[in-house]
């Protein structure tokens, strides 16, 4: 590979920055469940790994490397590359400005955990005499483990070549954790998720692979079957150019697909003996018997792996992991005799120790959304739906206009609205004086003064201040191009993105990133081109990654202190201020008569609003919603060619023909087109009645607890119960019910909003194109004179009946269903909830409220020891729910930490997000 320094050259070419690359998106795949094997294996120290390229050579050379003896071929090595001086590391990079990263938390939760410690330290000495005695020991030896949040997954999605792999790398700080390269093919066969280490994890890398189940491997294999044949065997001389294309892609990946997987069986050697093998099988009985082969092959194969190795792998070293993981993840060895496992795998989880991105986050890498794979693309999109922000990565090249980029925000965007970022990568590809001055004309003058003062120094003959000036160059040029690409960008995309402190535009360079790690695989020479870390963009990026689960981090904190702790303070200090002559049958009787929680019954105003606003609204305009439906079909339609209907057919509506008059051709979206004008508002009000909902929930609960302190009051008064500990008690209750709400309502509305997704998009497994899809199949098999009258008609018919049959119909009424479904999952566990949080009202402290009235000693001396302790604890920990609440409002009070950056602010701000109003940063000539 070339140098970048030498890559700079005047005569180099600049890349094209408007990126019009023309790629397809494929969208089906076959559901099911998976599973997995979690028998352990441990990578060996002294296990060597290779990787072996796929390469065509000439035939002289093909006979000079491949006269070789087998075990020359078996032979491998270490190819982990040699590790230079470590210029940068995650460790001198700051937190964020956010309040659960300031340094005075951890200082309050140690403090909070000395509370519980010494808490339970007096209940220890009764513990053993009576259970509930045992039960409040243990409550208080659990409020010593603060939960863990809920980890966010981000799922990165790029074409192959955009760079995820490196930048997961450079992103954990860890080189060679992830395959990188891309060697005609893409490097990710399978989503790969990166994480915190697992529970069972001895060592610091750990991966656990989780396979396709039977009848997902059963739909994959007769797909890719039925590709191939149709390519190889019912060619049709009628088939356009463009119908040939995606045809032979589909054989291809195919045919890749299982000289991978069956490679060392019968007739897999080659492609010859392979399409020699499935045309008989094809000819004798339509490929059921090599279908049904297959199947028992992927078995043996699965079975094989799962009770030998390779189903949880560990690791000292990332890059042994990496190998080991080769057969699951790759098709690239394909020099190997044994089969490859990534046909049949579904995910790949790797845990990672002491890794402190991972924390609280998962990175996702998934396959190319553009791969031909049908399987793979359904399988990446419905974990996309599944996950809470998306990351598009692509070259800088090409992040402006990339069809893949605009494809993903297209089908995606308004799913993950605040929650989306763009990573472009390869900031540092090559960039000439002439065309860099044309595109950027502003930046002109200023690269001028700095070639001029370049070319003084080389007619000087000094070579460092030559080398020095090189640098600068460079760096003038790529931060001007991110700062014109990132105003591109949040112009051209403004409905999807809106610029802030942290993003949500990002650019990076994960080679120059690695040569601060101390690997220099590239050929950068150290002294002709040096970034800093701030302009590799990955601090920067990082910064905004530890920024995402902040929220959900904070808010599991305060309420954990404020609801369990306080509560369980509260409780204490009432059971141990009260007297021994309580009457425990009348509190019995009390807490019978309690209040509960509000009815399960919020779920039913969210389902009834669901079928106002989708079912009936589309019942209510299905006249004007068919005919337009039905006038496309009948004038538009019926004027084509029968090939082409055809070929609409078989893609189930989605076809680009080279027709005049024709073009991109997209059934579903253009029939269902009608449908938005209508559903759209709906939706905005349906969302805004679930949130409606939420809250008249939350404020209706909270009202019983008050309610329920009042009813109680006259009793508590009259069995000696503190009412002021009560009182405290039922508050710190409300900060349960508070977050209970909170996480019913994000967990509904990101079920609301993938349904959303799924009603208006015309994608494959989209609502409307499962009701469509009956009838494209129906037609597939309509054959012989009259087929476009035939085919025409059945979808005339279809699309203009106007009951409960019709497809828009039926797509309402589904996806009505599925928000009334899910509003009655997640209402029945907040329902759950808040009821658990009322009994623990009487029950926090197990059955001491209603102990009897025989104390013994012990007791009474357990509680006068903690009547004398607890008014403290109570008073300091008012003073520290304060002092976290002003650290809430103000991240940066009273800390020096966050402030006291080894990353300078000011270029740290300009490398990372690129200010669209202010100047790109100048250097000194």
């Amino acid at each position: 590979m070339a140098t970048r320094s030498e890559s700079l050259d005047n005569q180099g070419v600049l890349q094209d920055l408007s990126g019009n690359r023309k790629r397809a998106l494929g969208d089906e795949v076959a559901e099911g469940e998976v599973q997995s094997n979690k028998k352990r294996h441990t990578v060996p120290e002294n296990t060597n790994i290779r990787d072996d390229d796929d390469i065509s050579l000439d035939s002289d050379m093909e006979r000079l490397f491949t006269e070789t003896d087998d075990e020359e071929d078996t032979e491998v090595v270490d190819d982990e590359p040699e590790q230079g001086p470590v210029l940068w590391s995650e460790d001198q990079e700051g937190y964020p400005p956010c309040a659960i990263y300031h340094e005075d938390v951890k200082q309050h939760q140690a403090r909070i955990v000395e509370f519980a410690f010494n808490i339970a330290n007096q209940l220890s000495r009764i513990s053993h005499k009576v259970g509930d005695m045992a039960k409040l020991y243990a409550e208080a030896i659990a409020c010593q483990r603060f939960p863990e949040p809920k980890k966010i997954v981000i799922a990165l999605v790029g074409d192959a070549g955009s760079g995820k792999r490196s930048l997961i790398n450079s992103l954990l700080d860890i080189p060679h954790v992830s395959q990188e390269g891309n060697f005609g093919s893409a490097c990710t066969c399978a989503i790969t998720e990166f994480m915190s280490n697992f529970p069972e994890q001895t060592k610091k890398f750990a991966a656990k692979v989780v396979f396709l189940d039977a009848t997902q491997r059963r739909k994959l294999l007769n797909a890719h079957l039925r590709e191939y044949a149709h390519f190889h065997f019912e060619k049709d001389p009628d088939w356009t150019f463009d119908e040939k294309k995606e045809y032979r892609a589909q054989a291809q990946t195919a045919e890749g697909t299982f000289l991978d997987l069956f490679r060392g069986k019968p007739s897999f050697n080659n492609r010859t003996e392979l399409k020699s093998y499935i045309r008989t099988a094809h000819e004798n009985d339509s490929g059921e018997m090599i279908s049904t082969q297959m199947e028992a092959w992927c078995n043996e194969l699965i079975a094989a792996h799962a009770s030998s190795q390779l189903v949880f792998i560990e690791a000292d070293r990332a890059i042994r992991l990496r190998g080991a993981l080769n057969p699951f993840l790759s098709s690239s060895n394909s020099s190997s005799r044994e089969p490859c496992l990534w046909p049949l795998v579904f995910k790949v989880s790797i845990g990672i120790r002491g890794t402190r991105i991972l924390q609280n986050l998962i990175l996702a890498d998934m396959p190319g959304l553009s791969d031909i794979s049908r399987v793979r693309v359904k399988a990446s999109k419905s974990y996309i739906l599944s996950s809470d922000h998306l990351w598009i990565v692509a070259p800088i090249a090409r992040c402006v206009s990339d069809t893949v980029v605009d494809s993903v925000l297209c089908e995606f965007g308004e799913r993950f609205k605040g929650c989306l970022a763009i990573v472009g990568t390869k900031v540092d590809d090559p960039m000439t004086s002439t065309l860099f001055k044309h595109r950027y004309r502003k930046a002109a003058k200023r690269l001028d003064k700095i070639e001029k003062s370049l070319a003084e120094a080389e007619a000087n003959g000094c070579q460092e201040e030559v080398e020095r000036l090189t640098n600068v160059r460079l760096r003038f040029m790529v931060r001007t191009r991110n700062h014109e690409i990132a105003k591109d960008i949040y112009e051209s995309k403004s409905e999807y993105f809106e610029k802030s402190e942290y993003g949500p535009v990002f650019f990076v360079s994960n080679e120059r990133y690695m040569w601060l790690k101390g690997y220099k695989e590239s050929g950068i020479k150290e002294a002709a081109t040096q970034f800093s870390a701030e302009l590799t963009g990955i601090p920067a990026l990082r910064e905004y990654a530890l920024s995402i689960p902040v929220q959900e981090m904070w808010l599991t904190f305060m309420t954990y202190i404020q609801h369990t702790i306080v509560t369980f303070m509260k409780s204490l200090a009432i059971w141990a201020a009260r007297t021994s002559a309580d009457q425990g049958k009348k509190l019995r009787s009390i807490k019978e008569r309690s209040m509960k929680a509000s009815s399960n019954s919020s779920w039913v105003a969210v389902q009834r609003d669901a079928v106002l606003s989708l079912a009936v609204t589309m019942r209510n305009n299905l006249d004007e919603v068919a005919q337009k439906g039905y006038d496309y079909l009948h004038g538009t339609v019926r004027g084509w060619s029968w090939m082409t209907i055809r070929a609409v057919i078989a893609r189930e509506g989605t076809f680009n023909s080279n027709a005049a008059g024709v073009g991109l051709v997209q059934w579903n979206e253009k029939l269902k087109q009608p449908t938005a004008r209508h559903l759209m508002p709906e939706w905005d009000r349906l969302f805004l009645n679930e949130r409606s909902c939420m809250a008249a929930t939350e404020k209706k609960t909270t009202a019983n607890l008050d309610a329920l302190y009042h009813y109680l009051e006259e009793m508590m008064q009259l069995y000696n119960i503190p009412m002021e500990q009560f009182g405290d008690l039922i508050e710190a209750q409300k900060h349960g019910i508070t977050r209970a709400v909170q996480i019913s309502s994000d967990n509904l509305d990101k079920e609301l909003k993938n349904t959303k997704l799924l009603t208006e998009n015309d994608m494959r497994f989209g609502y409307f194109a499962q009701m469509m899809r009956p009838t494209y199949r129906e037609a597939s098999q309509i054959r012989g004179t009259g087929y476009k009258h035939k085919v025409v008609t059945m979808f005339e018919d279809l699309i203009n009946q106007r009951t409960k049959d019709s497809p828009f119909v039926r797509m309402a009424d589904y996806a009505a269903n599925k928000v009334g479904h899910h509003a009655k999952i997640f209402s029945e566990d907040l329902h759950k909830t808040c009821n658990n949080i009322y009994d623990e009202v009487f029950n926090q402290f197990g059955g001491l409220m209603i102990e009897s009235e025989d104390d013994n000693k012990d007791v009474e001396a357990v509680k006068t020891a903690l009547g004398d302790y607890l008014p403290s604890v109570d008073a300091e920990m008012i003073d520290i729910i304060n002092k976290l609440k002003a650290i809430e409002k103000n991240p940066n009070i009273g800390t020096t930490a966050l402030s006291n950056r080894k990353v300078k602010k000011e270029e740290k701000q300009q490398d990372r997000k690129p200010e669209v109003k202010t100047e790109v940063k100048h250097e000194q000539l």
